[in-house]
């Protein structure tokens, strides 16, 4: 019988790297070997393995895929106006945390700050302990030309985000920073989806249905919430339309409607997206 025991394995070094992060020294070097470290008195039907992505993968990957970046993806109407609820602010964090940095490593330095104050904002309505000290706000502005720093504090501040509510018993709230990060992180990719992409793209481009599984297995402990229907309701939609696209991509006219097909993936997923916020 699997248990609720999980292990984020796109986010597996990311818990290990920030340990060590109420110091300064992100120059850090993890071992290889610290990865494969056995899980301490952890049976094998204990553990199911469910893959998330973290804030800055999609990013990151459009970048090296040399998509041209385009901040009207990111430019999503009154995002903090909308949220009114504690779920729908967890949600617009973790979409704002991937709009930050989406920003950040493409030098729209402008607009990174815009969301970096959203997402300073929904931490503060959210009663988040974070560093948003001065020093630390001059630190991620300081890095906003160095891709490698500004994605460390970004993970930094997620992690912090996401084991806050570990810590104080509201782990559905941090589940809905995790399904404003996958719903986004989505979205960005597929606005982007070219046949002539490289090899990159298209590995992590055919991960978003296993995402949105993970989600779901997250949130099978707290089906019965009330606060967490949304959130179900958002991972069974981005997983169904990732399937219907996958559908479209096996049959026999996927060369003849490949736009057709993006555009019906953006506008469902676009659809979810605005849904949060109803």
């Amino acid at each position: 019988m699997i248990k609720t025991s999980l292990i984020f394995p796109s986010m597996l070094w990311v818990f290990t790297m920030l340990c060590s992060c109420v110091t300064d020294n992100h120059d850090q070097i993890v071992e290889e070997s610290d990865y494969n470290k056995p899980l301490a008195n952890l049976a094998i039907d204990e553990v199911e393995l469910v893959m998330i992505p973290t804030p800055v993968q999609t990013p990151t990957i459009l970048v090296h895929s040399k998509c041209n970046y385009n901040p009207s993806h990111i430019e999503f109407a009154d995002l903090v106006g909308k949220s009114t609820t504690s779920s729908q602010k967890a949600i617009s964090l973790g979409i704002s945390i991937v709009d930050f940095t989406y920003a950040g490593v493409n030098k729209d330095h402008i607009l990174a700050k815009e969301k970096l104050a959203n997402c300073m904002g929904l931490m503060d309505d959210l009663g988040i302990d974070i560093p948003k000290d001065e020093e630390f706000l001059i630190r991620i502005e300081e890095n906003l030309e160095n891709n490698d720093s500004l994605s460390y504090y970004v993970l930094s501040a997620f992690e912090r985000s996401t084991q806050y509510f570990r810590n104080t018993d509201k782990e559905e709230l941090g589940i809905s920073i995790l399904v404003g990060t996958a719903l986004e992180s989505s979205l960005l990719l597929t606005q982007d989806l070219n046949p002539e992409l490289n090899s990159v793209y298209f590995n992590f481009f055919s991960q978003q249905k296993q995402y949105a599984k993970g989600l779901e297995v997250i949130m099978r402990r707290f089906k019965g919430l009330e606060s967490m229907k949304r959130n179900i309701e958002i991972a069974e939609k981005l997983r169904g339309a990732f399937e219907k696209y996958e559908d479209w991509a096996t049959s026999a006219d996927s060369a003849l409607r490949f736009q057709e097909s993006k555009d019906n993936l953006i506008a469902e997923i676009t659809e979810v997206k605005e849904n949060c916020y109803h």
